[in-house]
């Protein structure tokens, strides 16, 4: 109740460091399901990156950081030029497909539509179902870190590599 006082909208939270064992403590799938079923949170958004990532098309290459991406605010934060963003039903059966910005699509496909064409990530397919605004503040600044940013669904990252892990809620 404390927290629900405190009048912002949003709270980014990361696991604890533990000095007496030296370790940083683990988000766990469980902390999402009780944070969700606080009265005050509308919503629990799951975050992992993985960065410098080389991203392969059949003509081109490029390096950018993979973004789990959640369904419930992809309409609202990203700016799509072409196709959709993923939805709840890509998120839970873990589809293999991507989000990717204008300025990536131009490099990997050379002027071409990125829709439905293939790109691969450490030998993971991923079809492309939208291309987004290059600009700033796509989803309120989370990809504004430089560089590029692929943007796919959470569970299928966190199923795809083993790497990818909950860093923050």
């Amino acid at each position: 109740a404390r927290v629900a006082s405190l009048g912002a909208y949003s709270y980014t939270v990361y696991p604890g460091y533990d000095s007496a064992s030296g370790r940083m403590g683990v988000i766990e799938f469980e902390d999402i399901e009780l944070l969700s079923r606080l009265a005050f949170v509308q919503a629990v958004l799951p975050g992992t990156t993985l960065h410098d990532m080389v991203i392969r098309a059949p003509q081109s290459q490029a390096r950018a950081q993979i973004r789990a991406g959640d369904p419930r605010v992809m309409g609202s934060s990203l700016s799509l030029l072409e196709g959709r963003g993923f939805d709840s039903d890509d998120d839970l059966q873990r589809q293999h497909v991507c989000v990717i910005p204008q300025s990536l699509a131009k490099i990997l496909f050379a002027g071409d539509s990125a829709l439905d064409k293939t790109l691969w990530v450490e030998g993971v397919a991923w079809r492309v179902v939208g291309v987004f605004s290059s600009k700033k503040s796509t989803f309120g600044g989370l990809f504004d870190r430089g560089g590029e940013t692929v943007i796919v669904p959470f569970r299928t990252l966190v199923r795809s590599y083993k790497e990818a892990k909950l860093n923050n809620l």
